[in-house]
């Protein structure tokens, strides 16, 4: 299914160059709240209906330790480099011979940021922290689907039911089942990587560029969380100017579209009959040739089996 971008998502920026193989089928697991019309508005409505696909701020994300970086400059030598390189005039930087006097100012200016950085850690490097976490933080959006429809921990966690007097009941909720194809590429589809290292960003080395630190970064989850089979999407939100400061233009998220999506819709094995019937009826109002399966679990081995209804 072929996925498309809505104009306010940035086409400029690719965080990743994925070199996995894509799945042929992606599930994104949906709470559902019947104290409210959330489910109705927003998953039947729209996400259902017209096959939307909500990205999230990074900064909202459920693992605490999302986006974190170890920010380095490397040695002195490195960074005395990297300063040199950034202070002198792009003119230098074509072969025009530069002033000997003004090229040891430089050098001697280098130096001492590059003391700073490395033996002082003053406040050059802690605003570049603050301000690269702002940016992960609040302009990376993303949306995370898994691998399998049976995965009894997303059940647990994200395919829920929150019934009318706040009782959770896991298993209760919806998946939404995505065919992807190589245009899921173009919002930056990659797999989650499992690991207890926070990824270090090496300002000072030319070969670790920004793509590679947010690919560390935004792609990356502690080894708790690898039952979860995540893959992603994520893209930068545009930003502009206001006031001299950045700002988000809206606090919803991205969006991204998928056409004739999704390809099913999961009912989870501990939906309420009721509910799952009149759930059924809203989804055929809005999209009448809608696949429904439903999950029931197997008592004789504890496992879920997907099982359409028509």
């Amino acid at each position: 299914m072929a996925l498309q971008t809505h104009d306010w998502i940035s086409s400029q920026v690719d965080l990743c160059k994925s070199k996995n193989t894509f799945p042929k089928k992606l599930y994104r697991f949906r709470t559902i709240r019947q104290s409210n019309d959330n489910y109705k508005n927003f998953i039947v409505d729209r996400e259902i209906a017209l096959g939307e696909v909500f990205l999230a701020q990074f900064g909202q994300l459920n693992d605490p330790a999302e986006g974190n970086f170890i920010l380095s400059f490397g040695d002195i030598e490195r960074a005395t480099e990297y300063f040199a390189r950034i202070l002198t005039p792009e003119s230098w930087r074509q072969s025009v011979p530069p002033n000997p006097q003004l090229k040891k100012i430089i050098l001697a200016e280098a130096r001492a940021r590059a003391t700073q950085v490395i033996y002082e850690y003053g406040n050059y490097v802690s605003n570049v922290i603050q301000d690269m976490r702002f940016f992960t933080r609040e302009f990376i959006r993303s949306a995370s689907f898994c691998e399998m429809p049976d995965n009894q921990m997303m059940w647990a966690h994200y395919g829920k039911m929150i019934n009318h007097i706040g009782d959770e009941i896991p298993g209760g909720g919806i998946c939404l089942e995505y065919e992807v194809d190589q245009t899921w590429s173009r919002a930056n589809l990659d797999k989650v990587i499992y690991s207890d290292s926070t990824p270090v960003f090496e300002i000072c080395n030319r070969q670790h560029n920004e793509q590679h630190w947010l690919q560390q970064a935004i792609y990356r989850k502690n080894t708790a969380w690898q039952g979860e089979a995540e893959w992603r999407i994520s893209s930068v939100f545009p930003m502009k100017a206001d006031q001299n400061r950045a700002v988000n233009r809206t606090t919803q998220g991205s969006i991204v579209h998928i056409n004739n999506a999704p390809s099913r819709i999961i009912f989870g094995h501990k939906m309420p009959g009721d509910f799952k019937e009149k759930i059924a009826t809203e989804i055929r109002e809005k999209k009448r040739d809608a696949r429904i399966a439903e999950a029931k679990l197997q008592m004789s081995n504890g496992t879920i089996q997907i099982i359409d209804l028509e």
